[in-house]
C-alpha cells in the first residue's frame, strides 16, 4: 500500500470517529438506591401517607356500599360543556347524564326545559304531563338555582309527603338536597335529621344513583366543623373516605388545616378527644412534619394533655424524629407500643446512639409488625429519584444495610430480594458486584427456581412488572458466563433463545482455544465476538454499571464507593475486583472487539480475513470509543493488505473468508518451508539421490533371492 493510499485512508477514518461518547437519558426517573447513602437512609424517615392513616381508623357505615365514578369529586369547581355549549358545574353535568339516560326522551325533553327557566312555578305549569316526584323535584331546584329557599323547601317537603309508591326515582336526591337547603339556612338539627334519614333509606335500600348518601357525611360534617364538633367531623369525613370518596380526602386535608388555625384554648379542647388526637398526629407525621409552628404547637399540647388514644403516639413521636425533636420522639415511644412504626423509630434511634445491636433487634421487630400491605405510597427524593414506600420492605432493606456491615452478605441480599420489586437496583448491586459468583450461585441455588421468561420480558427492568427471581438467575448466568464459565451459565438461563445463544457463544469461546488449526481458532473467535456484539447486553452484560441492563442500557448513573461507616473495605475490595473489564459502558463491545483481535493474531496479515474482522472490531467501537476504534484501525494500517473497500473502513465491512484465509495460510507455510530449505537444496538433491540408489539395490536384492530360491 502506498504512503498516499495509507494517508488518505487515516482521514476517512478520522472523520468517522466521534468527540463525544456518552449520552445520558433526558427526562427519566429512577428508583431510590438505599445502597447509595447508606447513613441517609438509615437516618431518614419517609413522610407518611395522608390517605393511608385515615382509612386506618375511618368506618364505613353498613348498607352503604364504595362510591364509583358517579360522585362528585373534590374538584367540582371544573365547568364542563352541555350539549348546547353553556357551561355547567360538574354535578350538574352527572346528574344532567344521569337523567339523559334515565327517562323517556319525551320527558328528558320537559326537564330539560324546566331546568332552563327562571321561575319555579312556571316551570311546574310546564311539567304538568309528568310525574308529581319528577314535577316537584325539578321544581324544587329551579327554586334552588334563583335562590328562593322557601319556595325550594316547599316543594322538596311536597315530594317527601307523597306515599312511597309515587316517590321511587328522586326519593334520595329530595331529601339531600333538602338537607342542604335546611343546612344553608342554619337549621343544622333539621339537615342532620335529614342526612341521617337519607342514609337509613339508602341502607334499606332506596335507589341512590348519585351516590348522595354517602356525599351527605361531608355536608352534615360540614355542620359539624361549623358547631365546633372536631370529633365529629372527623369521623364524617373518614367514613365518607372509607367508602372512595375523594371528596372525603381532600375534606379531611382542610379539615387539618382548619384546626390547626384555631386559637391554642380551643385546639387543647379539641385534643382531649382521642379521634381528634389519632387525627392531627396522622396528620404532621405524613404533612406536616417540616411545619414547624404546627409541630411545635400540637407537641407541647399533647405534652400537657391527656392521651386517650395510644395508637397515636407512634405517628407523633415519627413526627418528632422528623423534625429532628428526638426527645420527644423518645419520650412518646415510651407508651407507643408494638406498633410497626414504633420499632422502626427505635431503631433509628438506637443507631443514632451508636447501638447497632439494639437496632438490629429493634429491626427483627419491625419487620413482624409492619403489615405486608400497608403502603405509603410514592416518595421523590430531592435528587428526584422515585421510592414507592412499603414500611415491611424498607425496613428489611434498612436492616440489610446493618447485614453488610456485618459482612454477612447473604443474610443482606435475602433481606433485599424480599421487596425486589421496589429495590431491586440494591439487590443488583450486591449480588453483581459484592458476592462472589460462588456465593450467589448458592444463594440462587437455595431461594429461587428455574422460570421460563419469554422474549418480551427482556430489556429494562426497572418499569413494569417482573419476576425478579428469575432476573437474579439471568444475572447470575452473565456473571458465570463472564468468569468463563459457560456450561453452567446456560443452566441459569430462562428463554430457550437465550440458553441457545449461550451454548452457542460458550462453544465458540472453546473452539476459539482448541481447534487444531489456527484460521479454526480465529474464525470460533470471531463468532464469539459477532455473538457478542448483538447480543452482548443478554449474555455477558452488567445488570448495574457499566451497563445497565437494569435499563435496558439506555440510561446510566452514578455509583458511590466511597470508603464510610457503613461501607467496610472487604466490600470495596470486593467491588473492585468484580467490576467489569474494561470498566466501559457497553463492555461487551470492547470484549467482542477483542476477540475479533484474537481472531486477527491467527490469521495472515495479507488475508481479506484478517481486515475484515479487524474492520468489524473498528465498527462496534468507531461510535462508543474513538481512541480504541484507531487503535484498531491503526493496526490494519500497519500489518493489513490493501483491500477494494479500505475507503470504507469501519463501516462498511464484509464477512471475513476464513475458507480463502486457510489456504492462503497453507500456501505461506509451503512457501516458507521451501525458503528456508533453499540453501540446502544440492545436499537434498545428492540426499534424494542417494536414496533412491539404496532403494533400487534393496529391490534388486529381493528380486535377486526370489529368482534363487
Amino acid at each position: 500500500m502506498t504512503q498516499i493510499r495509507r494517508s488518505a485512508m487515516v482521514v476517512a477514518i478520522a472523520a468517522l470517529l466521534p468527540i463525544a461518547s456518552d449520552t445520558y437519558a433526558c427526562g427519566a426517573r429512577f428508583p431510590n438506591q438505599l445502597l447509595d447513602d447508606r447513613a441517609a437512609t438509615l437516618s431518614e424517615l419517609p413522610e407518611g401517607n395522608f390517605r393511608y392513616e385515615m382509612l386506618r381508623f375511618g368506618m364505613p357505615l353498613p348498607g352503604l356500599t364504595t362510591v364509583t365514578e358517579a360522585t362528585v369529586s373534590p374538584n367540582s369547581y371544573f365547568w364542563e360543556s352541555d350539549d348546547d355549549g353553556e357551561s355547567v358545574p360538574e354535578q350538574a353535568r352527572l346528574r344532567s347524564e344521569y337523567e339523559q339516560q334515565e327517562l323517556p326522551s319525551e320527558q328528558w325533553i320537559i326537564v330539560k326545559k324546566m331546568r332552563s327557566m327562571t321561575d319555579a312555578q312556571s316551570a311546574e305549569a310546564v311539567g304538568e304531563s309528568l310525574s308529581r316526584e319528577l314535577r316537584w323535584y325539578t321544581a324544587g331546584a329551579v327554586a334552588v338555582a334563583v335562590d328562593d329557599r322557601v319556595l325550594a323547601k316547599s316543594y322538596f317537603e311536597r315530594v317527601l309527603s307523597l306515599p312511597p309508591a309515587e316517590r321511587k326515582s328522586r326519593t334520595s336526591w329530595t331529601q339531600y338536597s333538602l338537607g342542604v337547603l335546611l343546612a344553608s339556612r342554619q337549621e343544622w338539627a333539621a339537615a342532620k335529621a335529614m342526612f341521617a334519614e337519607l342514609r337509613a333509606a339508602v341502607a334499606s335500600g332506596n335507589a341512590d344513583p348519585l351516590e348522595l348518601a354517602v356525599a351527605s357525611l361531608g355536608e352534615e360534617a360540614r355542620i359539624a366543623m361549623a358547631e365546633g364538633e372536631w370529633p365529629t367531623a372527623v369521623r364524617l369525613y373518614s367514613s365518607q373516605l372509607a367508602h372512595g370518596s375523594e371528596s372525603g380526602y381532600a375534606s379531611l386535608l382542610r379539615l387539618a388545616e382548619s384546626m390547626l388555625a384555631l386559637p391554642d384554648a380551643e385546639l387543647e379542647a379539641a385534643m382531649n378527644d382521642g379521634s381528634v388526637q389519632q387525627f392531627l398526629a396522622a396528620y404532621l407525621f405524613s404533612r406536616g412534619a417540616y411545619d414547624h409552628r404546627n409541630y411545635a404547637r400540637v407537641a407541647k399540647i399533647f405534652a400537657r394533655t391527656n392521651v386517650v388514644e395510644l395508637s397515636s403516639l407512634d405517628r407523633l413521636a415519627a413526627a418528632s424524629y422528623q423534625y429532628g425533636d428526638y426527645d420527644s420522639a423518645r419520650r412518646f415511644l415510651e407508651k407507643a407500643g408494638d406498633s410497626g412504626l414504633a420499632w422502626w423509630l427505635r431503631a433509628k434511634l438506637a443507631l443514632r446512639s451508636g447501638d447497632k445491636a439494639l437496632a438490629q433487634s429493634a429491626y427483627a421487630q419491625a419487620m413482624k409488625s409492619f403489615p405486608k400491605e400497608e403502603v405509603w405510597g410514592e416518595k421523590v427524593t430531592e435528587n428526584g429519584e422515585y421510592e414507592s414506600v412499603m414500611p415491611q420492605c424498607r425496613v428489611k432493606a434498612e436492616a440489610a444495610i446493618l447485614s453488610l456491615g456485618r459482612g454477612d452478605y447473604l443474610d443482606a441480599l435475602d433481606l433485599l430480594m424480599q421487596g425486589a420489586e421496589l429495590y431491586w437496583l440494591d439487590a443488583a448491586t450486591l449480588a453483581e458486584r459484592v458476592l462472589t459468583v460462588d456465593e450467589l450461585k448458592s444463594f440462587v441455588e437455595k431461594h429461587t427456581v428455574p422460570t421460563p421468561a419469554s422474549k418480551a420480558q427482556e430489556g429494562s427492568h426497572l418499569w413494569g412488572a417482573q419476576d425478579y427471581h428469575q432476573l437474579l438467575r439471568e444475572l447470575l448466568a452473565r456473571r458465570l458466563m463472564r468468569a468463563e464459565r459457560y456450561d453452567e451459565a446456560v443452566l441459569f438461563y430462562g428463554s430457550p433463545e437465550l440458553r441457545e445463544l449461550a451454548t452457542r457463544y460458550g462453544l465458540a469461546r472453546k473452539q476459539a482455544k482448541s481447534r487444531w488449526t489456527a484460521t479454526g481458532r480465529a474464525s470460533a473467535a470471531y463468532e464469539a465476538a459477532t455473538l457478542l456484539r448483538q447480543s452482548g447486553m443478554e449474555l455477558i452484560g452488567f445488570e448495574m454499571a457499566p451497563d445497565f441492563s437494569a435499563a435496558g442500557g439506555m440510561s446510566e448513573w452514578a455509583e458511590t464507593k466511597e470508603l464510610d461507616e457503613w461501607r467496610t473495605p472487604t466490600e470495596l475490595s470486593r467491588l473492585e475486583e468484580s467490576r467489569a473489564r474494561p470498566n466501559k459502558r457497553f463492555h461487551y463491545r470492547y470484549v467482542a472487539a477483542a476477540l475479533a483481535n484474537e481472531a486477527a493474531d491467527q490469521l495472515s496479515p495479507r488475508s481479506q480475513a484478517f481486515a475484515a474482522t479487524l474492520c468489524h472490531a473498528t465498527e462496534w467501537l468507531i461510535y462508543r470509543d474513538g481512541d480504541a476504534a484507531q487503535k484498531i484501525y491503526q493496526r490494519y494500517i500497519n500489518e493489513g493488505p490493501y483491500v477494494p473497500w479500505a475507503a470504507h473502513f469501519g463501516q462498511l465491512c464484509p464477512e471475513p473468508d476464513f475458507q480463502a484465509a486457510q489456504t492462503l495460510q497453507w500456501q505461506e507455510t509451503v512457501s516458507a518451508a521451501r525458503l528456508k530449505l533453499r540453501p540446502f537444496k544440492w545436499l537434498l538433491a545428492a540426499g534424494s539421490f542417494g536414496l533412491l540408489a539404496l532403494a533400487s539395490m534393496l529391490m534388486w536384492r529381493r528380486r535377486k533371492r526370489s529368482s534363487e530360491g
